[in-house]
């Protein structure tokens, strides 16, 4: 019912479904910030609705008392109850009310009322019904809490992770100027030193690559958050992309082989990203595998689905791990020889689920690794 809003339209559709729901003649509601000890948002059907919650009684009065209590109020006739009344109930005309509270776990959120300006309007009916909204509208209110949350923490996240990359380059360009400096009044160096010098400039790249690898993972991410789809095909991409490595295969002495469908595998797509997902699966089988072996990559349709293959003959991945190597920043033990940042599976997860689809693997020590992405094929 209120699926996808923002908590203030939250609030307005709750007191619109209220009043219908109900037939009441007006309906309000206020959340509470425990934290703080004060009324922080708010909706009404009247001409209170910009300010209601500058009008509600943050001590002594009705929406207090439900607040502190956690228990509705009912209250068939004000003239004969004006402890229950205030300035809102008085200017609007109102004769009787229901005070609901608005709870989530047993954790009070705020309060809604539905309001009559007839007095003996309500019945145990209406308290269970107005019971019902407020139950729904404390999922609906703590959904969009923690949405906007997550959003917030998102975009945290990503501004550390630039801002600590690059911060982080220009003091290890400076480790790398005075090292090459040092080394240069130190020379000649003898078999040990060398041997030292080595593991240094292994670890500064390693460093690098962090560096570069982060920047790189935060630009794609807010890619994907902007990404444009547009019909292509993955043998065109397929194609394209191992004619890019085909390079780097060759320097390392492997075979880098490509086998398309025989008819075109159209999906909407962002381009730049599926080039993007392959190239990270054919770096890293070039990368894991030994000179002299065969890297495979095929486009096919399997069911309902188009896939690209790509298949090595690395030193393969245990099962117990097949989940791990798709989190970001996670290197296995068997691939801390190997230069990397432990951010292109991750990457690649996210580019294919992006496009409705998902990355599988298929993999045993010793016997290679196979990953799929899979799309699903769009019908007409």
């Amino acid at each position: 019912m209120f699926e996808g809003l923002e908590p203030s339209a939250i609030l307005d559709e709750v007191v619109q479904y209220t009043t219908t729901l109900l037939a009441c003649d007006e309906a309000s509601v206020v959340l509470w910030n425990t934290t703080h000890n004060n009324f922080e948002l708010g909706a009404a059907t009247n001409r209170f609705h910009d300010n209601i919650v500058q009008k509600v009684r943050r001590e002594g009065g009705a929406t207090r008392w439900i607040i502190d209590n956690k228990t509705s109020l009912v209250v068939n006739n004000i003239d004969e109850n004006p402890v229950s009344s205030n300035e809102l109930v008085e200017a609007a005309g109102i004769k009787a009310y229901i005070g609901m509270p608005i709870l989530y776990n047993d954790r009070i959120l705020g309060v809604l009322y539905a309001l009559s300006r007839k007095p003996d309007a309500f019945t145990d009916e209406h308290v269970e019904n107005l019971r019902i909204i407020a139950r729904m509208a404390a999922i609906a209110i703590v959904n969009a809490r923690l949405a906007a949350s997550l959003t917030e923490l998102n975009a945290f996240k990503d501004a550390m992770m630039g801002l600590a990359a690059h911060d982080l380059r220009n003091p290890l360009s400076r480790v790398v100027g005075y090292f090459d400096v040092l080394i240069d009044d130190l020379s000649p160096l003898d078999e040990e030193q060398e041997s030292w010098v080595e593991r240094i400039r292994y670890a500064i790249n390693q460093m690098a690559d962090l560096i570069d690898g982060i920047l790189h993972y935060a630009n794609i991410t807010h890619q994907t958050d902007a990404t444009t789809f547009e019909e292509g095909d993955l043998n065109e991409i397929a194609t394209e992309t191992v004619g890019d490595f085909t390079p780097d295969a060759e320097n390392k002495q492997q075979s880098l082989e490509l086998t398309t469908s025989d008819r075109p595998l159209n999906i909407r797509l962002d381009r730049l990203l599926i080039k993007e997902a392959l190239g990270n699966l054919i770096s890293n089988a070039i990368k894991y595998s030994e000179p002299g072996k065969t890297i495979h990559v095929e486009t096919l349709t399997i069911d309902q689905e188009f896939q690209i293959a790509v298949d090595d003959e690395g030193p393969g991945i245990d099962p117990e791990n097949h989940d791990k190597v798709f989190e970001p920043f996670t290197r296995l033990q068997s691939a801390k020889s190997q230069r990397g940042t432990g951010l292109g599976l991750s990457l690649v997860k996210m580019i294919v689920e992006q496009h409705g689809g998902y990355v599988s693997l298929h993999s045993e020590p010793g016997a290679g690794s196979t990953f799929r992405m899979h799309f699903p094929v769009a019908h007409d």
